[in-house]
């Protein structure tokens, strides 16, 4: 069996006698090629971010341009009414088999329209009813 200990100062020994026919470089030559490397870095992260930029304007660009819902626009928004009429002003007009409902607020040609408001509860939490 052969001794772990000679076999480890063999090794020691072979790897200094590799290092002493080793060429390193001067200290000019490793700040050379030191700027060199961070140069070409920071050249390739500028070309890199040019790209992302020029891509990211060119996506941005095509989504604003590109509508947004395949549905067509519409000119007025459709609201309906939620206010209730009560039976008698709409019994007149049921005799004929329609029912045209009016309300003052909509038969008067200066009043503005209300849009309906609805609130919302504060949490978003859900709420569910008791049995």
């Amino acid at each position: 069996m052969l001794n772990p200990i000679s076999l480890t100062v063999n090794y020691v020994k072979s790897s200094i006698a590799e290092l002493k026919k080793v060429t390193w470089p001067t200290k000019d030559q490793t700040i050379r090629y030191s700027v060199l490397v961070i140069s070409v870095s920071v050249a390739v992260a500028v070309f890199f971010a040019s790209l992302d930029l020029g891509f990211s304007s060119g996506v941005m660009y095509a989504i604003s341009k590109t509508p947004h819902s395949s549905a067509p626009a519409l000119e007025a928004p459709i609201v309906p009414d939620l206010e209730e009429v009560p039976p008698t002003e709409a019994a007149p007009e049921e005799a004929n088999g329609t029912i045209n409902v009016t309300s003052p607020e909509t038969t008067t040609e200066s009043a503005p329209e209300q849009m309906p408001t609805v609130e919302l509860p504060a949490s978003n939490e859900i709420q569910l009813p008791s049995n």
